[in-house]
């Protein structure tokens, strides 16, 4: 019975520390991905592919995320452009997976916004409810809008 007990406590002790990493990763995935979007609004393509190589490395060292591998490939994308406009399409397919991530995270630390831009058919993430679009830069920099909101 005692040893039940112990391996019990161990098992709850393990689920708890693997929920806490994944929310940890979420968050650490969250930083990444707004720094790649920030370059992009600036239209900074070394920047971007700079601040993709980042979240690639974040990626790599996380196992628990169900989205890992086609994260990986959208920021490899990112990574591996050099032209803002591809760095801009690969962006797209990053952001709805970083959506999935973020709506099924259960620990924010801030509220995080789905917008979209209409004029791409594409949406971002943002923790700041102004549109700063990263599809057009500083062209269009608030074309767009909120359509969902995750409440940290």
């Amino acid at each position: 019975m005692k040893i039940l007990f112990i391996f019990l406590a161990v098992l709850l002790v393990s689920g708890a520390a693997f929920s806490q990493n994944k929310e940890a990763s979420a968050s650490a995935l969250l930083k990444n991905y707004l720094d790649i979007k920030d370059a992009l609004v600036k239209s900074d393509s070394k920047q971007a592919a700079i601040y993709a190589s980042e979240m690639q490395a974040t990626l790599e060292k996380e196992i628990s995320l169900n989205e890992k591998d086609a994260l990986l490939q959208a920021v490899q994308q990112v990574t591996q452009e050099k032209n803002i406009e591809k760095q801009r399409t690969a962006f797209m397919n990053l952001s709805t997976l970083m959506w999935s991530v973020i709506d099924n995270s259960n620990d924010l630390t801030q509220d995080v916004y789905y917008q979209y831009c209409p004029m791409k058919k594409a949406y971002w993430l943002s923790t700041e409810k102004a549109i700063k679009n990263p599809y057009y830069g500083s062209k269009m920099l608030t074309c767009g809008s909120v359509e969902a909101t995750k409440k940290k």
